[in-house]
């Protein structure tokens, strides 16, 4: 995927931090292969040899998580550069003024 990218890149630096990258994922690659050897052989690399393709393997998908310097689409696209449409504000009453409600009559109690 780092070769990929590194062509379809616009960015000269982008191009070649990816291709770096992707020479690095070949690279751990190629350590992975030997260790699984060294495992299949035995010897006295063997018993350690499972901790190193562990952190190989952390090296290859820290390396794959590589960000590009660019975004995807092109900040130099005139349509993107326009403005949001924004629809107008809504027509509508105009907001009362604060008034009070009147209290409501309070019933008198019933006299004997």
């Amino acid at each position: 995927m780092g070769r990929v990218r590194a062509r379809l890149s616009k960015s000269a630096l982008d191009r070649q931090v990816q291709g770096k990258v992707a020479t690095a994922l070949q690279a751990v690659e190629e350590a992975l292969a030997v260790c699984r050897q060294a495992r299949r052989s035995g010897g006295v690399e063997a018993h350690r040899a499972p901790r190193v393709v562990r952190d190989l393997s952390r090296a290859k998908v820290a390396l794959s998580n590589v960000r590009r310097l660019t975004p995807l689409y092109d900040v130099e696209d005139p349509d993107l550069r326009q403005p949001v449409w924004q629809p107008p504000p809504e027509e509508g009453p105009e907001p009362e003024e604060d008034v009070e409600p009147e209290p409501e009559p309070v019933p008198e109690p019933e006299g004997d």
